[in-house]
C-alpha cells in the first residue's frame, strides 16, 4: 500500500507540473473553467486544473477562478453534473469532491458574502448524493475516504444551518468506528485524521442543539477517543482536546448533565492515558532544549495539554462536570459519582506528580467524594516497610494539603447540627484511613523511615485541626455569625478534641519511643539492621545509624516533641492524663557544661517550645537529674536551663530560652509582681564573658534554688525592709510610726493576697483588703525576694571569691545597680543593702571587700538619710583599681551624677551623652528612663542643699535628657558599624566598677544571625523591656509563641517585621507610662497653680522656682510624649495632666482675688494652649465657656488712648484669654470641618454675644474671619449676635469680610434686616448708599433677596418706606449700568442685574420702566448681554396691567430670543464649546413667548431653523423646541410660503452628517446622545405626520438599525414612526427584512453587495439570536400588562410604567408577537428549542395575561403556530414541552381567557426547567405534570406541598415556589387567586416561626407588604 501510494503521489505531481505549463499558456478564469466542464474530454483536466489554482488562492498576483466561477454558477451543477451516471470511477469522484471542497472552505472563510453558494452546495449534496458519499466511505481507497471525509467537513463548515444539514441526512452506523482505526504508521495524513477532522467539524460548526444531539451519540466521539488516541500526533491530540474544551467545556449552552453522560469514567480515563502518550511529534517547540530531544519535549507538550484540559473538565464548578455538595457527602447522597469513579481508576497517582496533582484538585473541589475514594481505592495504608506505602502516604497528605486549611463547612449559610458539622470537618481534616491502629502501628514500627513518615502525617493533621479550632475558638468571627454563638463553637471543639482523641495514640507510645531512641543513643555503635526501602520490596541490610549524630534519630526526636507540643494544643486531655515528667526529655540535649555542640538546634528549639506550651507541673524544675554523660554528680533541670541559655549561640534559641526561664520561676509563685526583675538578672548574665558565665550561673542556681524552696523567708525579709523605710520616712517627716505610708496591715493583706493566688484561689482578693492597684504593688514589692537571697548567698562566699572568681561580685554589683535605679523610692533598697553590707563587714572573714561591693556601698549611700548612713568600708580598704571611662548612656550618666552637680552641667558631658544615645538599643530604654527619674526625684528632695542657680540647672539638664530620650523613642535608629565596631579589649576580666550597666561583651548580633536555624519558628524576636513597675511588667510579660507553623522542619527563619514593629510600640508605652506615671512628675506639675505642692521643708521663694522650673520642663516633656503617644492610640496616659491643666485654668479664671496682668501668658494658660488639641470634646468645652464668660475687661486689653471713646475702644486689643479662646476655636474648628464635618465645640448664645461684643470692643480680623466662619457653618447663629455686629460692619470700613458678615446676618435674621431697613431710612446712610453703590451692593442684594418673605416681625410700612428709598437712590444708575450707558465706574454686571431685578418687583411701577422697556431689547440681542436676560421676567409682571404695552415687550422680545440663538448659534459652531447653559434658557422663553406665527418673520424663523440645525444637532434642548414650535408655525397645514417647507426640514434633520452616528450608535457609544436619538425621532415623526411625502422605504434600513424592540421612549416612538410608514403605503412586507438594531444595518450592507440573486432571508435562529436572554428575563417579570397592541386614539400614544425603572430593558410585546407570528409560519423553518431557550414562549405565554385582549389574540396565535412547529419537531425535550402545552391548552374553558400572571409565570418557569434535566426541580415538576391533564388556573399549582416540602432539598423547592410568587404577584386578580388559597396567612405564620431562616423572611417580607396595602382583605392581616 506504501508503494502504491507514492505511486500515485508521482503520477499527481506529473500531472500538476503538465497543468501549471497550461496554466502559464493560457489564462485560467471563471468562464474557461465553466466551459471545459461542459465538455466530457476536457472536464476531468478542468477539475484537476481548478484545484491546483485553488490550492494557491487567495493570492493578490493571481486571478481568483472560485470566485468567478461561483458568480456565474451559483448551483455549480456543471459539477454536479459531472456526478450524474450509473457508475463512477473513484479517482473522477475523489477530484469532484476536491473542487467542491475548495469552493466550500473558500465560501466558509474569505468568501463569506457567497455563503449562499455553500448552502446551495450542501442542500444539493445532502438531497442527492449523500448516499453515495456514505457509500464511499466503506471503500479501500485511503486517499478516497480521505477525499470524502474531508469534503463533508467542509460542507459542516459553512455554517450551523448546514451542519445540522449534514448531521441529520447522514447515518451514524457502527462501521464508522472502523474508520478511527485506520491509522497510517509512517505519521503522514490519514483516515483516521480525516474522520477526527469531520467529527469535530459539528462541534466547530454546529449549534447548541446539533452538539447537544451529538453528544448524546454513544458510538461516534466516544470511539474516536477510546481507539489510538496514544499513538495520536500532537497536532491530532491538541486538535481534539482544545476543540472539546472550547466548544463543549466552556460552552454555556451545554448543561452540566449533558457533559456528565458524555465524560463517562472509561473515556476520562482514556483522555487520562495520555499523560503516557507515546505518539508521534509532528510540532516543534520554541524551546532550544527542548529541540534537541523532540520526543521528551512532545512528551512534555503533551501532558500539559491533558493536564490542563482535565483541570477544567473536572474541577470547574462554572464548567466543568463537578457538583457541589454542601453536605461533604455525610447526607448520603449519589453525588459526583463519575468523577468517584475516574478518580479510583487513576492507577499512576504515586507514580506520576501530574497525575497525583489533578487527582488532588479533584478532591478538593469535590470532598463529598474523599470518604468513598478511601474506601474504594486500591491503596494500602497499612503500615509497612514499602515504597509504595511511603508512595500511599505521600499522595494522601499532598490531597490533604489541597484542602482548605481551614473547613468550608463552616462558610454554610444555614446551621447545621453539630455531629453533622463535626463529620463535615472531619472529612477535609482528618483521613478515614487514619486510625489508632495505624498510627501505633506506625510509630512502633521498626524502621525509622516508616516511623517518621507515621509522625510528620500525625504532624501535618493535628496542624490542620489546630486551625479549625482557633477558627472555632475566635469569639469575634462567632459574635458576627447568625448560625453559631461562641458557646456552642466551644462545645463542638470540645467535640472535635475528643473526636481526635479517639484515633490519635496516647502520650504513652508517644513517650515511650522519645525513650526507646534515648536508649539507641546511649548503646553507641550498636545498630540494628533494618532492611532497605525498594520499589520489588526486597530486603537488604542497612547500616546502625552511627551514634548519637544520627540524623534519623534527630529528625524523629524533632517530630516526637513537635507532635506533644501539638497534642497540648490540640488534644490537651490526652497529656493531662499523662504522667510523665517531661523534664526528662532534657537528657542528652543539655547537660552541665551547656548546650552540646552535637545537638543541633532544631531539637533544642522543639524542646524549648514544649516547655513554653506544656504546664508547668509537667516539668520537674528543681528536681535533681542523674546525668551518665558528665559523670560530675547530680544536677537539677533548672540549672542545665540556666546553661541553655548562656550556651546557646542563636539569637531565637535564646529568646525562647528566657522566656521558659521566665515562666519556671514565674509559675513558681515567687515572682508573682516582681518577675520582670528577672530580665536583669539574665540580661547581665548573658553578657558576661564565657569564661565567667558558668560561675555565675552555679552561684545563680544556687540562689534561686533556695529561694524557691524556702520563699517566705525572703519575702517576709522583703516586707520587713518596706516597713523599716516607711517607718524612718514617717520620724524624718515627724509622724508617729502608727500614721507611715504604709501601713502594716496593708503589707499583710498583700501577702495574704499572694498566697491566696498561689494556691489557686480566685475572686477572693475583693474580701481580702483593698485592691491591688499599680501604686500598691510598686510600694508593697519595690524589689523581689531574690535581692535578699543573693546578699545573703553573697556573705556567705568564702574568701576566695573575691579574688578567683570576683566576676560573681561584679555582677551582684551591676544588676543591684540596676535594680536601685528601677526602684521609684530607692529607700527600702538601700536600707537592704546597708544592712547586708553590715553583716559583710561584721563577718569574722579578715580580708577587704570586693572593690564592687564598697562602690556599690559609696553609690547606693546617697539614697540614704544622713542619719542612717554609717561609712562600714574605710576608703583605705578601697583597692586601687581604677573604672575604665563608660561608655553606655547609663554608664556616663551615673558617672557624671556621682561626681555632683558640676559634671552634670559640663558641655563635653551632654555631647558624649547625645553620641551614646544614638547607639542605645531599644532594650535599655526603660531602665535608662527609670535611672533619669530617680535623679530627678533625688535632685527635687535635695533642692535646699543646693544653690538656687546649680538646682535649677540641674533639674533642666535631667528633664532635658529625659525629653530627649522620649523623643528618640519616635524614630529610634540602628547603631552605626563605628559604634558596634568598639568591642572591649579582648581578654580583659576585669570586672565592671561600681555597678556600671554597660554589657560586659560587645553585641553578637552578628554572630547569631550567621547561625541560622535549621527550624521555622514564626516567634516574634521581642526585645523585653526592662522594668520594674506594674506597667513594665505587663507589657513585657513573655507571650507563648507558636514555633510550629511552618510545615517543614528545614526553612529558615526570616523575622517579622510585624512583630519588630510590636515590641517597639509596647517599649515606647512602657517607657512613657514609667515616666507621665511616676509621682514626681505628676504630684509638681502645675503644683504652686493648684496649691497641691508636695510636701518639702523649702522656703517659698524656692518652692516658687522649683515649682515653676519643674511646670515648664514637664509641659515639655508632655508635648513630645503626646506627638508619640496619637499614632499609638494611648492618649489616655495624659488624662491626669490634662485634667490638671484644666483645673490650674479654671481657679486662674475663677480667682476673684488680686486680678493677674491680662497681657501675659499665665502657665496654665501657656499649657492649656500646647496641650489643648489632645483634650476630650467636654473639657475643651467647658474651658472655652469659662474664658468666653469672662467679663469683658478681662478679655480686652485697653487702647493707648486716655478716653473711652471710639478711638480708644478701636484701638483696643484682645487680651491673652482673648486671644486663646479665639486661637482654640479656630484651630478646633478649622480641624473639624477638615476631618469630620461636625462641629466639636457647639456655639452657645453666651458664646456668640461675647465674640461679638469682643468685635464690637477692639479690631480683630481673626476675630471677623472666625464668626464669618461659624455662621457660614451655623447659619442659625445669625440670630444670636446683637444687632450692633451688622451696625459695625455697615459703619466701620468694609472689607471683604466685615462685607460677606454683613451678608449673612441679612440672609438668615430677620431682625438684622429690621435693623438694616432702620439704618437706611436715615439720610446720611443714603447718601452713603448712593455714594459707594459698588461697596454695598452686595448687602443690598442680600436684603432685597429676602425682603419679599413673610415676616411678622417686621413693619409692613418699613418696609416700603426702604424700598421706595433704595429705588429712589440707585434705580437711575443702575438702569444706565444695565444698558451700558454708565459714564463713571463700571460695576459687576451680575450684582446690578440681580438688584435691579429685584427693585423692579418689589417697588416698580410702569412708568419706572419705561425707558427700560424701550431700550433694553437692544441690548438683549447681544451676545455677551445674557445676564440682562433675567429682568425679562420682572419687567413682564410690571406691564401685566397694560396689556398694549405687554404685547410689544412680548414681541420684541421674542425678535430678540431669536437673533440672540442664532447670532450665539453662528458664533458658537462647536456644540461642546458652546453656552448651552444659556442657550437652553432662551429656548425655553422662546416657547412660552411663542402665541400665533405671525410673532416670528420668516426670515427670523428660517435664520433660527437652519443655523439651529447646522450647528445645534446634538442639542436634544433645540431639537425639542423645534418640535414643539413646529405644531404653532405650520399648524395643520405647510404654513407660509415664506416659511422654510417641512420636507426641507425633513431633509436637514436625515441628511446631517451627524444623523446616522446618533441613530445608529450603539448606547454604550452615545453616553449623553440618548436624549438627542429621542428627540431627534420625535423631531421625525412630528415631520412625518405633517407631511407624509417625506416617507421612502430606503429610511427603513436606518429606522430599523436605530430600533432596540424595546420600550423605552425612544424605541416607542421608532415603532410609531415606523407605523406611520405603513400608513402612508410604505409597509415593512416589501423591504423583506424583520432585523433590527446593528444587525439590519449589516443585513443591509451584505444585500447591497450580493445583488438580488446571492440575497438570503435571515433565519429563524438569526431573529432569535437578536433577542438578549437579560432583557427577555426581565420582559417577562415585568411584563407591560397595560400595554395595548393597537393604539386607541385620543389616548397617550407613549407607554408609561412607574414600576419599571428602566423600559428600555423590557422588550415591546407589539414588536415581538408579530415577529413571532412571521417566524412560526407553516412554511418556515424555526428551532423549537432554540425558540424555548431564548425565552420566546416564555413571553408569548406571559402575553396571556395581558388586559388587551387583541394582543392576548396574537400570543394565542402565536402559541398555535408553535404547538404545531412542535408536533414535527425532533429534540429530546420535545415531549416534556408538547405535554404541558396541552396541559394548558386542556386547561383552557373559553375563547381568548385571561390567565393570571402568577399562573403564566409559573408555565414560563416550569418551560425553562425542562431544559435542565440536572436541575432537583426538573423531577418534581415533572412528576406533577404527569400527574394531571389540564391546570387549574384558580389555584397556585402544589404550592403547599412545595412549601412544606419533606424533601432532602426542601429549600430548594420553597425557594422556587416563593420565587414563582415573587415574580408573579403583580395585579389584583393574582392577590385573589393568592387570598383565596390561604397563601398569604401561610407566609405570615411561617414568617413568625422559629423554622424560617432569614433567606425565607426576605423573599416573603414582599409578598405580606404588598398584602397588607390591599384593602380588600385587611381584615386578614395580624396588625
Amino acid at each position: 500500500m506504501g508503494k502504491k501510494r507514492s505511486s500515485e503521489d508521482v503520477d499527481e505531481s506529473k500531472k500538476h507540473a503538465k497543468k501549471g505549463k497550461v496554466s502559464e499558456t493560457a489564462e485560467f478564469n471563471g468562464t474557461v473553467f465553466k466551459a471545459m466542464l461542459m465538455e466530457p474530454t476536457k472536464a476531468m483536466k478542468g477539475l484537476e486544473t481548478f484545484i491546483t489554482t485553488a490550492r494557491k488562492l487567495p493570492c493578490p498576483d493571481l486571478y481568483d477562478v472560485v470566485e468567478g466561477y461561483i458568480k456565474i454558477s451559483m448551483e455549480c451543477s456543471e459539477i454536479f453534473k459531472l456526478l450524474e451516471g450509473d457508475k463512477q470511477m473513484e479517482s473522477e469522484m475523489m477530484v469532484i469532491f476536491q473542487s467542491l471542497e475548495m469552493i466550500l472552505l473558500r465560501t466558509a472563510s474569505d468568501l463569506s458574502h457567497f455563503s449562499m453558494v455553500g448552502s446551495t452546495i450542501v442542500k444539493k449534496v445532502v438531497s442527492s448524493y449523500m448516499k453515495l458519499i456514505q457509500t464511499s466511505l466503506n471503500s479501500e481507497n485511503h486517499r478516497f475516504v480521505r477525499q470524502c471525509l474531508s469534503f463533508l467537513s467542509a460542507m459542516v463548515s459553512q455554517g450551523a444551518d448546514t451542519a445540522r444539514e449534514v448531521f441529520s441526512h447522514f447515518h451514524f452506523t457502527k462501521g464508522l468506528s472502523a474508520l478511527a482505526k485506520r491509522k497510517d504508521r509512517m505519521g503522514r495524513p490519514d483516515v483516521r485524521m480525516a474522520y477526527t477532522q469531520f467529527a469535530l467539524s459539528f462541534l466547530v460548526s454546529g449549534d447548541n442543539a446539533t452538539i447537544g444531539q451529538l453528544l448524546e451519540m454513544k458510538d461516534f466521539l466516544p470511539d474516536i477517543l477510546s481507539s489510538g488516541l496514544m499513538e495520536d500526533r500532537i497536532s491530532t491530540v491538541n486538535l481534539i482536546l482544545s476543540t472539546l474544551e472550547t466548544k463543549v467545556v466552556q460552552r454555556q449552552a451545554i448543561s452540566k448533565t449533558q457533559k456528565v453522560r458524555f465524560f463517562t469514567p472509561f473515556l476520562l480515563a482514556q483522555i487520562a492515558s495520555l499523560y503516557g502518550w507515546n505518539g508521534i511529534v509532528d510540532a516543534s517547540t520554541d524551546d532550544s532544549k527542548m529541540a534537541e530531544n523532540a520526543e521528551e519535549a512532545g512528551k512534555m507538550v503533551v501532558r500539559k495539554l491533558v493536564h490542563n484540559f482535565l483541570l477544567n473538565l473536572c474541577c470547574s464548578r462554572k464548567h466543568g462536570i463537578s457538583f457541589h455538595d454542601p453536605s461533604f457527602g455525610t447526607a448520603g447522597r449519589a453525588g459526583n459519582i463519575v468523577l468517584l469513579q475516574f478518580v479510583v481508576g487513576l492507577k499512576q497517582a504515586t507514580e506520576d506528580d501530574l497525575v497525583s496533582d489533578l487527582m488532588a484538585n479533584i478532591l478538593r473541589v469535590s470532598p463529598d467524594i474523599l470518604g468513598r475514594f478511601f474506601k474504594e481505592t486500591q491503596y494500602s495504608f497499612t503500615p509497612r516497610l514499602k515504597s509504595a506505602w511511603t508512595d500511599s502516604v505521600t499522595l494522601l497528605k499532598k490531597i490533604y494539603e489541597s484542602q482548605p486549611e481551614v473547613s468550608m463547612a463552616f462558610q454554610t449559610r444555614e446551621v447545621v447540627p453539630l455531629p453533622r458539622l463535626l463529620s463535615m470537618v472531619l472529612v477535609t481534616s482528618l483521613p478515614p484511613v487514619c486510625n489508632k491502629a495505624f498510627f501505633t502501628q506506625g510509630i512502633n514500627f521498626a524502621n525509622a523511615v516508616v516511623q517518621h513518615t507515621t509522625l510528620s502525617l500525625m504532624s501535618f493533621l493535628l496542624k490542620r485541626a489546630q486551625r479549625n479550632m482557633e477558627l472555632c475558638l475566635d469569639r469575634s468571627v462567632w459574635l458576627a455569625s447568625d448560625l453559631y454563638t461562641p458557646a456552642t463553637m466551644e462545645d463542638f471543639t470540645q467535640q472535635y478534641r475528643e473526636a481526635l482523641g479517639k484515633v490519635l495514640p496516647d502520650m504513652t507510645s508517644i513517650v515511650s519511643k522519645w525513650q526507646s531512641l534515648s536508649k539507641k543513643e546511649k548503646g553507641g555503635k550498636e545498630g540494628k539492621k533494618e532492611g532497605d526501602v525498594k520499589e520489588n520490596a526486597t530486603k537488604v541490610e542497612q547500616p546502625a545509624p552511627s551514634g548519637p549524630d544520627s540524623p534519623e534519630v534527630i529528625l524523629l526526636k524533632a517530630l516526637i516533641l513537635q507532635v506533644i507540643c501539638l497534642y497540648q494544643k490540640v488534644v490537651p486531655h490526652l497529656v493531662s492524663q499523662s504522667k510523665f515528667d517531661f523534664s526528662k526529655l532534657l537528657k542528652g540535649i543539655v547537660s552541665e557544661k551547656g548546650m552540646r555542640e552535637e545537638v543541633p538546634p532544631v531539637l533544642q528549639h522543639q524542646i524549648l517550645q514544649l516547655a513554653l506550651d506544656l504546664p508547668a507541673s509537667k516539668f520537674s524544675w528543681f528536681k535533681v537529674q542523674d546525668h551518665v554523660e558528665t559523670g560530675s554528680g547530680e544536677k537539677n533541670v533548672f540549672f542545665l536551663l540556666l546553661k541553655m541559655f548562656v550556651s546557646s549561640n542563636n539569637g531565637h534559641l535564646k529568646l525562647s530560652t528566657r522566656k521558659l526561664v521566665v515562666k519556671v520561676l514565674k509559675d513558681s509563685g515567687v515572682f508573682e509582681y516582681t518577675w520582670s526583675e528577672l530580665e536583669l538578672w539574665l540580661n547581665h548574665l548573658d553578657g558576661l564573658q564565657p569564661d565567667q558565665q558558668d560561675t555565675v550561673i552555679h552561684f545563680l542556681e544556687r540562689v534561686l534554688m533556695s529561694l524557691v524552696c524556702n520563699p517566705y523567708t525572703y519575702t517576709d525579709k522583703v516586707a520587713s525592709l518596706v516597713q523599716e523605710a516607711a517607718y524612718l520616712q514617717a520620724n524624718l517627716s515627724g509622724q508617729d510610726g502608727d500614721t507611715a505610708s504604709i501601713p502594716i496591715s496593708h503589707i499583710d493583706d498583700v501577702m495574704d493576697m499572694v498566697d491566696v493566688i498561689m494556691e489557686g484561689s480566685e475572686g477572693e482578693t475583693e474580701e481580702l483588703g483593698p485592691a491591688l492597684s499599680d501604686d500598691l504593688i510598686l510600694q508593697s514589692f519595690p524589689f523581689s525576694a531574690v535581692v535578699p537571697a543573693v546578699l545573703e548567698a553573697r556573705n556567705k562566699l568564702p574568701a576566695t571569691y573575691r579574688t578567683e572568681n570576683g566576676v560573681v561580685y561584679d555582677y551582684m554589683a551591676t544588676v543591684l545597680c540596676d535594680v536601685l535605679h528601677c526602684q521609684r523610692d530607692p529607700l527600702p533598697l538601700s536600707l537592704a543593702l546597708l544592712q547586708y553590707d553590715k553583716e559583710l563587714n561584721s563577718s569574722e572573714d579578715p580580708g577587704p571587700p570586693h572593690h564592687s561591693v564598697i562602690h556599690l556601698h559609696h553609690y547606693y549611700t546617697t539614697w540614704l538619710p544622713q542619719q542612717a548612713r554609717e561609712h562600714l568600708f574605710q576608703s583605705s580598704e578601697s583597692p586601687s583599681h581604677v573604672s575604665p571611662s563608660p561608655v553606655t548612656f547609663t554608664g556616663l550618666l551615673k558617672t557624671a551624677y556621682t561626681q555632683g552637680p558640676s559634671a552634670l552641667l559640663e558641655a563635653s558631658f551632654r555631647q558624649r551623652l547625645e553620641k551614646s544615645l544614638v547607639t542605645m538599643e531599644m532594650a535599655e530604654y526603660p531602665v535608662a528612663a527609670k535611672q533619669i527619674l530617680l535623679y530627678i526625684k533625688t535632685t527635687v528632695d535635695n533642692f535646699s542643699t543646693l544653690s538656687k542657680t546649680t538646682g535649677l540647672l540641674v533639674l533642666n539638664v535631667l528633664m532635658g535628657v529625659l525629653q530627649g530620650l522620649v523623643s528618640r523613642l519616635q524614630s529610634p535608629q540602628e547603631p552605626t558599624e563605628e559604634t558596634e565596631a568598639e568591642p572591649m579589649v579582648e581578654g580583659e576580666t576585669e570586672p565592671m566598677v561600681e555597678g556600671e550597666t554597660e554589657p560586659m561583651v560587645a553585641d553578637r548580633k552578628a554572630a547569631e544571625t550567621a547561625d541560622t536555624m535549621a527550624v521555622d519558628p514564626k516567634v516574634a524576636a521581642e526585645t523585653e523591656p526592662i522594668a520594674m513597675d506594674q506597667d513594665t511588667a505587663k507589657a513585657a510579660e513573655p507571650k507563648a509563641v507558636d514555633l510550629l507553623n511552618g510545615s517543614d522542619l528545614f526553612l529558615e527563619f526570616n523575622p517579622s517585621s510585624e512583630a519588630e514593629d510590636d515590641d517597639h510600640s509596647l517599649v515606647v508605652l512602657s517607657v512613657l507610662s514609667s515616666i507621665l506615671k511616676h509621682p514626681c512628675i505628676e504630684q509638681w506639675f502645675l503644683s504652686l497653680e493648684l496649691s497641691s505642692v508636695p510636701p518639702t521643708s523649702l522656703n517659698p521663694v524656692r518652692l516658687k522656682l522649683l515649682c515653676a522650673q519643674m511646670s515648664d520642663c514637664i509641659l515639655g516633656l508632655l508635648q513630645t510624649s503626646a506627638s508619640v503617644l496619637r499614632p499609638l492610640d494611648s492618649l489616655d496616659i495624659l488624662s491626669p495632666y490634662l485634667e490638671a491643666v484644666s483645673r490650674a485654668l479654671l481657679r486662674e479664671l475663677g480667682d476673684t482675688g488680686e486680678r493677674r496682668e491680662t497681657d501675659k501668658e499665665s502657665r496654665p494658660v501657656r499649657a492649656f494652649m500646647a496641650l489643648h488639641v489632645y483634650m476630650e470634646p467636654s473639657l475643651l468645652q467647658e474651658l472655652v465657656s469659662s474664658l468666653l464668660l469672662l467679663p469683658k475687661e478681662t478679655l480686652i486689653t485697653p487702647g493707648e488712648g486716655d478716653g473711652e471713646g471710639e478711638k480708644s475702644s478701636r484701638a483696643a486689643e484682645l487680651s491673652v484669654y482673648g486671644r486663646t479662646a479665639l486661637q482654640v476655636l479656630t484651630e478646633t474648628s478649622s480641624t473639624n470641618t477638615s476631618s469630620s464635618g461636625s462641629p466639636v465645640l457647639l456655639l452657645s448664645q453666651d458664646y456668640l454675644q461675647g465674640l461679638a461684643t469682643l468685635l464690637l470692643s477692639c479690631s480683630s480680623p481673626s476675630l471677623e474671619t472666625f464668626l464669618l466662619q461659624a455662621l457660614r457653618t451655623q447659619p442659625g447663629n445669625a440670630k444670636l449676635l446683637h444687632t450692633d455686629v451688622l451696625l459695625h460692619c455697615l459703619q466701620g470700613p468694609l472689607t471683604a469680610a466685615t462685607q460677606a458678615l454683613g451678608v449673612a446676618l441679612l440672609q438668615n435674621s430677620s431682625t438684622h434686616r429690621l435693623c438694616f431697613e432702620v439704618w437706611c431710612l436715615q439720610p446720611q446712610h443714603l447718601e452713603k448708599l448712593t455714594d459707594q453703590t459698588e461697596t454695598f451692593l452686595p448687602l443690598v442684594n442680600s436684603y432685597l433677596q429676602t425682603a419679599a418673605r413673610e415676616d411678622p416681625a417686621r413693619p409692613k410700612e418699613v418696609q416700603t418706606a426702604v424700598l421706595k428709598a433704595l429705588k429712589k437712590a440707585l434705580f437711575p444708575r443702575l438702569s444706565l449700568s444695565v444698558l451700558g450707558q454708565e459714564t463713571g465706574e463700571a460695576l459687576e454686571v451680575v450684582e446690578v442685574v440681580e438688584a435691579l431685578s429685584s427693585l423692579i418687583r418689589l417697588a416698580a411701577k410702569v412708568k419706572d420702566i419705561r425707558e427700560l422697556v424701550t431700550s433694553l431689547p437692544a441690548a438683549l440681542q447681544k451676545r455677551d448681554g445674557f445676564e440682562r436676560w433675567e429682568l425679562v421676567d420682572p419687567i413682564s409682571a410690571v406691564l401685566s396691567v397694560c396689556p398694549e404695552e405687554l404685547e410689544v415687550w412680548r414681541m420684541s422680545v421674542l425678535s430678540a430670543a431669536l437673533r440672540w440663538l442664532s447670532s450665539s448659534y453662528s458664533h458658537n459652531r462647536d456644540q461642546d464649546t458652546a453656552p448651552l447653559t444659556q442657550e437652553d434658557s432662551i429656548l425655553n422663553r422662546l416657547t412660552v413667548l411663542l402665541t400665533f406665527p405671525e410673532d416670528i418673520t420668516a426670515a427670523g424663523w428660517n435664520s433660527f431653523v437652519k443655523a439651529g440645525l447646522k450647528c445645534r444637532y446634538r442639542d436634544p434642548n433645540f431639537l425639542s423646541t423645534l418640535n414643539r414650535m413646529l405644531d404653532l408655525m405650520y399648524g395643520g397645514s405647510e404654513g407660509s410660503k415664506d416659511l422654510v417647507p417641512l420636507p426641507t426640514i425633513h431633509m436637514m434633520a436625515s441628511s446631517h452628517s451627524l444623523f446616522l452616528p446618533i441613530m445608529l450608535g450603539d448606547e454604550e457609544d452615545l453616553s449623553g446622545n440618548t436624549q438627542v436619538k429621542e428627540a431627534l425621532v420625535s423631531l421625525l415623526l412630528s415631520l412625518v405626520k405633517r407631511s407624509p411625502a417625506v416617507c421612502n422605504s430606503s429610511h427603513f434600513v436606518v429606522l430599523l438599525g436605530g430600533y432596540g424592540a424595546t420600550l423605552s421612549t425612544t424605541d416607542q416612538k421608532l415603532f410609531l414612526l415606523l407605523q406611520e410608514y405603513e400608513r402612508n403605503g410604505i409597509s415593512l412586507v416589501d423591504f423583506q427584512c424583520m432585523l433590527w438594531g446593528p444587525a439590519a444595518v449589516e443585513h443591509h450592507k451584505a444585500r447591497r453587495s450580493l445583488g438580488a440573486s446571492l440575497w438570503q432571508q435571515p433565519s429563524s435562529e438569526d431573529l432569535l439570536a437578536l433577542l438578549s436572554p437579560d432583557t427577555m428575563i426581565n420582559t417577562i417579570t415585568h411584563f407591560p400588562l397595560q400595554r395595548r397592541i393597537i393604539l386607541q386614539e385620543g389616548k397617550e400614544l407613549i407607554f408609561k410604567d412607574e414600576e419599571v425603572k428602566d423600559l428600555g430593558s423590557v422588550y415591546d410585546p407589539c414588536f415581538l408577537l408579530p415577529l413571532f407570528s412571521a417566524m412560526l409560519q407553516p412554511e418556515s423553518v424555526i428551532d423549537c428549542l432554540k425558540f424555548v431557550s431564548s425565552h420566546g414562549l416564555g413571553v408569548t405565554m406571559v402575553s396571556l395575561s395581558s388586559y388587551d385582549p387583541k394582543l392576548r389574540a396574537a400570543a394565542y396565535q402565536v402559541l398555535a403556530s408553535y404547538l404545531h412547529h412542535l408536533e414535527a419537531a425532533r429534540f429530546r425535550e420535545k415531549r416534556q414541552l408538547l405535554y404541558l402545552l396541552n396541559m394548558v391548552k386542556n386547561g383552557i374553558r373559553q375563547q381568548n381567557l385571561r390567565m393570571p400572571f402568577l399562573l403564566t409565570t409559573y408555565i414560563t418557569k416550569v418551560a425553562q426547567q425542562m431544559l435542565k434535566p440536572e436541575d432537583h426541580m426538573y423531577v418534581v415538576v415533572n412528576r406533577f405534570l404527569l400527574s394531571h391533564q389540564c391546570l387549574d388556573f384558580r389555584r397556585v399549582p402544589e404550592f403547599f406541598k412545595l412549601f412544606y416540602s419533606c424533601d432532602m432539598e426542601h429549600k430548594v423547592e420553597r425557594e422556587w415556589i416563593l420565587s414563582v410568587l415573587e415574580e408573579g404577584l403583580t395585579d389584583r386578580h393574582c392577590y385573589e387567586l393568592l387570598d383565596q388559597q390561604g397563601i398569604f396567612q401561610t407566609l405570615l405564620g411561617f414568617c413568625c416561626s422559629p423554622l424560617c431562616d432569614q433567606h425565607t423572611r426576605v423573599q416573603t417580607q414582599p409578598h405580606t407588604r404588598a398584602r397588607a396595602r390591599k384593602d380588600v382583605a385587611a381584615d386578614t392581616v395580624d396588625q
